[in-house]
């Protein structure tokens, strides 16, 4: 079975170290595979789902692949706007590094 947790880690280290220098102006560049989302935007989504997921807070977190594909295309919406209000909520965050900081600590 892969390692999904070490995986998860080199990922989110990665992209911690990626993310972390960036200024305000490059954090608000728009994400082309997003475009309603700045590359803030997507750190604060990824940050929000490692730290839904970390304390099992989202519904979807104990499922196997196949029902988690299953429930993920019937409620599309209300994943929406889960996803996005976790974006909204760390909107307002003043640098990436603050939502790094979180997200190296899963929440």
């Amino acid at each position: 079975m892969p390692d999904f947790a070490a995986a998860y880690t080199e990922t989110r280290d990665r992209l911690v170290e990626l993310v972390r220098p960036l200024d305000e102006p490059s954090l608000a560049a728009i994400v082309p595979a997003t475009p309603e989302w700045t590359i803030k935007d997507v750190v604060a989504h990824l940050t929000h789902v490692a730290g839904a997921y970390a304390i099992g807070h989202h519904s979807y977190s104990t499922q196997d692949a196949n029902e988690f594909a299953v429930a993920l295309s019937d409620d599309l919406p209300t994943i929406d706007r889960w996803a996005q209000d976790g974006v909204d909520e760390r909107r307002g965050r003043s640098r990436a590094g603050n939502m790094c900081s979180s997200f190296s600590g899963s929440g």
